[in-house]
């Protein structure tokens, strides 16, 4: 899990290393329309099918993944 999307380049080296998922909370919509001016730099992240991006609090994500530990693996 990645919180904070920012420009990507975090998310973006993660997904290097092969995980099955990555993902990633953002609370700002903006910042994830802004990531898709780093496509270089973040490697393409945001159209890798592994990683998925919750337009939500972090605190709000885990608390969620807490009561359902299902959410984890679908």
């Amino acid at each position: 899990m990645v919180v904070g999307l920012g420009s990507g380049v975090t998310a973006g080296a993660v997904l290097r290393h092969s995980p099955e998922r990555v993902d990633v909370c953002e609370i700002e919509p903006e910042v994830a329309a802004a990531a898709r001016h780093f496509q270089v730099e973040n490697l393409g992240m945001l159209d890798d099918p592994r990683m998925t991006l919750h337009l939500e609090d972090a605190k709000a994500f885990l608390q969620v993944i807490e009561g359902d530990p299902q959410k984890l693996t679908d």
